[in-house]
Formats: structure tokens, sequence, C-alpha cells
């Protein structure tokens, strides 16, 4: 009796701040995740307004940005598996060579792509 008396207030604190980290770390995942969909919004909203106002390059060089600094992000984790990417890095490399191929005009954020990409052949 006397045993159970230490053991479950143990048990119950434990539980208690398990969930409490739980509810913590589903919170803290929600805001970087709308923060991130924020971002992606007002990145392919821009670039729909310039399309709209006949602005092709701005809305291709926005697009183009937003789609290379996904790539990266993703790429970013040798052990992440990205199941979808995978399938497209071919696509993404033809891409680059046909409309981004001199480096020159590369961003910082493109020359690491490039070298994440080419770590991955």
């Amino acid at each position: 009796m006397k045993l159970l008396r230490v053991i479950l207030p143990i048990i119950l604190t434990g539980l208690v701040c398990g969930l409490a980290g739980y509810r913590v770390g589903q919170q803290r995942q929600r805001r970087v995740t709308f923060a991130m969909i924020d971002g992606d919004f007002l990145s392919d909203f821009t670039a729909l307004k310039s399309f709209r106002a006949g602005d092709t390059d701005g809305a291709i060089d926005r697009i183009e940005t937003h789609a290379f600094m996904d790539a990266t992000v993703l790429l970013y984790d040798p052990h992440a598996a990205h199941k979808a990417l995978d399938m497209f890095i071919p696509q993404l490399v033809d891409y680059r060579h046909g409309y981004r191929a001199n480096p020159s005009d590369w961003t910082p954020m493109e020359r690491n792509l490039e070298r994440l990409l080419s770590s991955r052949k």
C-alpha cells in the first residue's frame, strides 16, 4: 500500500508532464507551419499578381526563387526521404541548365542548391 502511494504520484506526474510537453510542441509546430504557409501564400500571390499585370519575367523570377528555395530546404537534410522531390530532381536539373545556366546570375541560395543537387548525383 505504501509503495502504491509513492508510485502512483510519480506515474501521474510523468503523464501530466508528458501531456504538457506534447501540447507545447504541437502549438509550436502549428506556429512554424502557419508561418511557412503565410510565406508561401505571399510569394505565390505576388507572382500571380505580377503575371496578371503583364510582368511575366517578374512572376517567373518570383516563382523560380520560391521553387529553388523550397528545393534547397528539402535537400538540406541528407537523411530525409522526399519521394516527390526525388522524382523531380532530374527535371529540376534540366530546368536549371536550360533557364538558369549562367552561374554569375545565381543568388547564394541557388549556389547552395547547385551544391546540394551535385551531391545527390
